[in-house]
């Protein structure tokens, strides 16, 4: 599995705020690919629901993947 980490002051931390396990990765949400679905389809669903609730305000043009994933619920 690929989790989303953050960039920055806080490098590394994973927005699930889960713990990685030693088989999965970690890509930069900033960087990571996420236009990608085959991409995403390896994602943690956790943290792609965190980039697409925070990456996005209201008002902005979104990729329909982000306005499914905002009023789906991950559990």
């Amino acid at each position: 599995m690929i989790h989303l980490s953050e960039t920055g002051y806080h490098a590394g931390r994973l927005f699930c705020l889960g713990i990685k396990a030693e088989e999965d990765t970690s890509a930069h949400g900033m960087y990571a690919p996420l236009h990608l679905a085959d991409f995403r389809g390896k994602c943690c669903q956790k943290c792609l629901k965190v980039w697409a609730d925070e990456a996005y305000d209201e008002g902005d043009e979104m990729p329909d993947w982000i306005v499914s994933m905002r009023a789906s619920v991950v559990s």
